[in-house]
């Protein structure tokens, strides 16, 4: 099996309101992230008996694009400056610089398993998936562990 993910997300929580948070975060008030990955697997179903099926999956991958954006402000005392949304804040946020990061060539991977069980037109089926992807650039380094578990009923007509 050969497969490829595309992940993009973002986070911003760069308003007045936040200005606190932003301090904690470091001064950055907004992140957005892109990783392209690709890789070769295997997969496996298997029927243990009637009316049953289990699968599994597993994709090592390579992790190809790995880009961080931030954006960072700095944070002043609200009496120096005028809000522009007529709210008050104790501190106001001013944009103070943008910065991109790309990681290296990095391992990770993804895996999958299911179980469907099928009764005349009914049908319950259980799945899961595990995804792990690892950034790295000079001295800082993450790595984005995202699952999910999903289950239904359904009716076949």
């Amino acid at each position: 099996m050969v497969g490829f993910t595309w992940f993009k997300s973002s986070v911003e929580h760069s308003n007045q309101k936040n200005a606190i948070l932003v301090d904690l975060m470091n001064n950055v008030g907004q992140t957005k992230q892109w990783q392209f990955a690709m890789g070769a697997g295997y997969a496996y179903n298997r029927v243990p008996r009637r009316n049953w099926l289990l699968g599994i999956q597993a994709l090592p991958m390579l992790t190809l694009l790995n880009r961080i954006k931030t954006w960072e402000y700095k944070l002043v005392d609200s009496d120096t400056v005028e809000p522009e949304d007529g709210e008050y804040s104790p501190f106001m946020l001013i944009p103070d610089k943008v910065e991109t990061k790309k990681s290296r060539i990095m391992p990770g991977g993804v895996a999958r398993a299911g179980v469907v069980y099928n009764h005349k037109q009914f049908f319950v089926t259980a799945t899961g998936q595990v995804s792990s992807y690892g950034y790295k650039h000079d001295n800082n380094s993450l790595r984005l562990v995202d699952w999910y578990a999903n289950a239904s009923l359904g009716v076949r007509f």
